[in-house]
């Protein structure tokens, strides 16, 4: 898991956290700054909030063989 508090950010702060469900990552985030547009390029590549609260399940992660 990760988990980030109160990172700055132009105007205020970001805070996410990334919680695992089998395959897929769960989002949680909390934009106290100025609206920006949210993404999880490695994760999710179509996944985009501009919301300031929320909560997602992204895609599954496809794992490429090393």
């Amino acid at each position: 898991p990760i988990d980030v508090r109160r990172w700055p950010v132009s105007g205020g702060e970001l805070s996410f956290a990334v919680r695992w469900h089998g395959e897929r990552a769960a989002l949680l985030w909390e934009n106290t700054g100025s609206p920006v547009d949210l993404t999880c390029r490695s994760l999710d590549p179509a996944w985009k909030s501009s919301q300031a609260k929320g909560e997602a399940l992204l895609s599954a992660v496809l794992l490429r063989p090393s």
